[in-house]
Parts: C-alpha cells; structure tokens; sequence
C-alpha cells in the first residue's frame, strides 16, 4: 500500500511537472510573454560590454600620450 501510494505521488509529479513546462514552452511560443523579459540577455550583454568599452576609452584618456 505504501509503495503504491508512492509511486502514484511521484507519477503525478511527473506528468504535473512536463504539463508545467509544457504550457510555460506553448506560452513563450505563442509570445505571451512581457516585453520586459524578452531580449534581457541581450540588453544585458550589450550593456555589459558598453560599459567595458567606455572604462577602456576613460583610462586611455587618464594615461595621457605616453603610453
């Protein structure tokens, strides 16, 4: 009784957790998702790497010509 019950809980589990990812997958593809969210990798990525860029061309201007 015991096992079977177990094994009934983590069935359920199973087919609840695959249905999540399933709708959040049916979800993201039919672009319900906010504006926000989408393309934050790349707004990131291009703020990280204008901020390098822009540390490189204060410290060229620091040093001065005799580099």
């Amino acid at each position: 009784m015991r096992y079977s019950l177990l094994i009934g809980l983590l069935a359920f589990g199973t087919l609840a957790g695959f249905g999540a990812g399933f709708a959040r997958l049916h979800h993201y593809h039919r672009g319900d998702v906010c504006d926000f969210r989408r393309g934050a990798l790349e707004r990131r990525a291009a703020e990280a790497c204008t901020r390098a860029a822009l540390d490189v061309l204060e410290e060229r201007k620091t040093q001065g010509p005799n580099r």
